[in-house]
């Protein structure tokens, strides 16, 4: 049942240069999609067993602001 795609450069005249290029491009996928999809598979697979070994590692950061008491304002002492 396991039929091999051979590529066959489309004669499609009716078409123009940027349809032709299109057509081009989708008959490369269709003649490597297996090779697309184990790639694909393989990097989800590769990434998700890195996240799992790598440590946990939080972080937090925090802004704190200090206002003086109202009244030891020196705008209002020396006036």
């Amino acid at each position: 049942m396991h039929t091999e795609y051979k590529y066959e450069p489309r004669n499609d005249s009716g078409y123009g240069d940027s349809e032709k290029r299109a057509f081009d491009y989708i008959d490369y996928l269709r003649a490597h999609w297996r090779l697309i999809v184990t790639a694909s598979v393989s990097a989800i697979v590769i990434s998700f067993s890195v996240s799992l070994l790598l440590p946990k590692r939080y972080t937090a950061t925090a802004s704190i602001v200090i206002e003086p008491p109202a009244g030891n304002d020196v705008r209002t002492a020396t006036a």
